[in-house]
């Protein structure tokens, strides 16, 4: 292994991370970029088509489970939770959210944030129906699937999905922040294996350093608006909610723990399961 390659979805929460990884880190890294999301990424990880990915909390507890002792925990990115947007089709009567949702829920992969974050939704409601979950792949695959039949719902990150909310194509009936940090960094064994475990956390401490600079600069909101697209004063707004990297790594045990044992109790996932730190 020559270098080490790293994924996470095409969306603002990335801008700085890509921006960070084409400086000179201590380890050579590629960027690529999965719009399927955690679901998919996992699959990477486990393939080998990635090495390092920034997952969603809730899909890095998964993952943990699902590829046991072969991932490590290199922080949480994104340290403020995730507000997803509840969606469905714009012409679905929404008056009947939430005492009567829609059977159908859009998913863009087992074990992705839109799958698990569905069980939170479904506690909080006390909804005991086992729901029909579609799979749509990404963002492109659920505008396709409104357009055909509006009585689903569907999770998504809710300033990603604003403006097809604003085009008519979704409508959102709530929003439904995560009751953990937003994003976490996955490190598959193979990198600790092929470089060793103290270059690696070096490479990590060379990375979470070179991204806060990035996060610093005043330019910020302007430079990650170019980046998506999305309007500056939205990107403003979601900046002043997000905090990148700020839980500190005595806590992240703690924290990763406290998600973990949430998740069980939303039957999430199955038990409990140890975690391995860089």
């Amino acid at each position: 292994m020559q270098h080490i390659k790293i994924t996470g979805v095409p969306e603002h929460f990335n801008y700085p991370i890509t921006q960070a990884v084409s400086q000179n880190l201590s380890i050579s890294t590629q960027w690529h970029y999965t719009p399927e999301g955690t679901g998919a990424m996992i699959q990477q990880l486990e393939s080998g088509e990635t090495d390092v990915a920034l997952l969603l909390t809730e899909g890095f507890v998964k993952a943990n489970q699902l590829l046991p002792s072969t991932l490590y925990f290199g922080g949480f990115y994104i340290s403020t939770p995730l507000v997803w947007g509840v969606h469905a089709g714009a012409a679905w009567n929404a008056s009947q959210y939430p005492n009567n949702p829609p059977q159908k829920v859009l998913i863009s992969r087992k074990n992705s944030g839109s799958h698990l974050m569905f069980g939170l939704l479904q506690d909080q409601h006390g909804w005991k129906h086992k729901p029909q979950f579609e799979i749509i792949n990404n963002l492109r695959g659920a505008i396709a699937a409104a357009q055909e039949d509006p009585s689903f719902l569907f999770l998504w990150e809710k300033y990603t999905t604003q403006p097809y909310c604003e085009q008519g194509i979704f409508k959102r009936v709530a929003d439904l922040p995560s009751p953990w940090p937003a994003f976490s960094i996955a490190v598959h064994q193979r990198v600790v294996d092929a470089f060793g475990k103290s270059a690696v956390q070096q490479w990590i401490k060379d990375l979470t350093r070179t991204t806060k600079s990035i996060v610093s600069q005043p330019g910020l909101v302007g430079d990650i608006a170019n980046y998506s697209a999305l309007p500056e004063a939205r990107i403003a707004a979601w900046r002043e909610q997000t905090t990148w990297l700020g839980i500190a790594p005595d806590a992240h045990l703690k924290t990763l723990e406290a998600a973990q044992e949430k998740m069980v109790h939303l039957r999430m996932v199955a038990s409990e399961a140890t975690f391995q730190l860089l």
